[in-house]
């Protein structure tokens, strides 16, 4: 257990731990590499255990079952979502029945952070991924309020933050629903900042917005936002120094190589994330705006599935096919060597000349498809050869089954 051992492998932040505790003895606090860790304050703490009793990674629990899996988007919504839409289509479901929605947002500064929407309106900020550890404040009371009072409440994140929700509300609500995202590992609030820095610094004006990802093409990638107004791509994302090193493990926290939560059964009611390689099982289900992997997980998961599948397009698939080309569903990211050095250097040499060495992606590494698809996309040669190819293979896989 994290306070007896100090074992930065044994806590996730998840800030199960600081919300139960009924003294307010314990507070979330930054370590040198910018993550969260819970700090007692001795003069407060009575050692009752309740703290240690919570923790969701000292004492997981697993619930639901083997899930369902489907391919699946929302036609209307998957235009403006980064993958298949569904996060939306059930938040919208839950806000049409009067409840409320819990999830990730930028403030004004682009800190991440869990809020709570009522509205649609405030649910359209919580749309988009965004690679960086959110910060949960006092969400977890916030959950729980509204659940006493009745209202239904849909709450999504990653594995361990819905694992710290359940532990520290020590009972299950009919009127809860969950969601979690699967992630492949977290970075901090700390270095994202520094990548922000960086960028403002090599554009010559401040960073007003930033994404992770393109809806209208279904691409990791950087989009930038400046003072200025001016927009800077790098379609590629290994082409970004953070998320190229996002990608190989470099920045994640410790506790993410030891996920309890990276396996089945998964957390949520209904688990969340990206179908890639669907092509490959469903060569006729269109891919060219993204596609969302579901697994559905419980009772409730099927219930909210079976409200929100009239708006879908979806194909029931295997669990295999699923963690094929996204192995975090079934197993936790394998820790890289470079991790241990990676903040070391970065204390040393700094973000930006690390940016032009360690990080700069290898000529092997870049994605030059992409780039290639992206400038045919700006000539607008592109498009109508994609679609074409899906018809082509719509035809074929329809002669098939005849």
């Amino acid at each position: 257990m994290y306070f007896l051992t100090n074992n930065e492998y044994e806590c996730s932040g998840c800030t199960a731990c600081m919300n139960v505790c009924v003294h307010d003895a314990i507070e979330m606090r930054e370590n040198d590499e910018g993550f969260v860790f819970p700090v007692k304050d001795t003069d407060k703490c009575i050692d009752c255990g309740l703290c240690e009793k919570a923790c969701p990674f000292e004492h997981p629990v697993y619930k639901n079952s083997v899930p369902k899996v489907f391919a699946a988007y929302d036609k209307k919504e998957r235009r403006r979502s980064a993958s298949g839409g569904l996060f939306y289509t059930i938040a919208n479901n839950v806000i049409k029945h009067g409840g409320v929605v819990f999830g990730s947002v930028y403030d004004e500064n682009l800190k991440v952070k869990h809020i709570c929407a009522k509205t649609l309106q405030e649910v359209q900020a919580m749309r988009g991924s965004k690679y960086v550890q959110s910060d949960l404040g006092d969400c977890f009371k916030q959950v729980k309020d509204e659940l006493r009072k009745g209202t239904l409440v849909y709450f999504t994140g990653v594995g361990c933050q819905v694992a710290g929700l359940y532990a520290y509300l020590r009972k299950d609500y009919d009127n809860l629903i969950t969601s979690d995202i699967v992630c492949h590992g977290i970075p901090s609030q700390r270095l994202f900042d520094i990548h922000l820095k960086y960028l403002s610094d090599k554009y010559g004006s401040k960073v007003k917005q930033y994404s992770f990802r393109d809806e209208r093409y279904w691409l990791i990638r950087e989009e930038t936002t400046l003072a200025n107004n001016k927009r800077k791509y790098e379609y590629d994302g290994n082409m970004s120094p953070y998320l190229y090193s996002f990608g190989l493990g470099y920045t994640y926290r410790y506790s993410c190589f030891n996920c309890k939560f990276a396996k089945i059964p998964r957390q949520g009611d209904i688990s969340l994330a990206d179908f890639w390689g669907i092509g490959e099982t469903a060569p006729a289900m269109d891919t060219s705006k993204g596609v969302s992997l579901v697994l559905v997980n419980s009772k409730k998961g099927e219930k909210v599935w079976n409200e929100i599948k009239p708006r879908l397009v979806f194909w029931q698939s295997t669990l295999e096919a699923a963690a094929k080309h996204n192995p975090n569903v079934i197993r936790p990211t394998k820790e890289p060597e470079f991790r241990k050095d990676f903040f070391k250097i970065l204390a040393k040499d700094g973000y930006t000349k690390m940016a032009g060495t360690c990080l700069a992606c290898p000529d092997n590494m870049r994605n030059k498809r992409i780039e290639r698809i992206m400038t045919l996309r700006r000539m607008h040669i592109y498009q109508p050869y994609a679609k074409l190819k899906h018809l082509a293979k719509t035809i074929l896989v329809a002669l098939k089954i005849k």
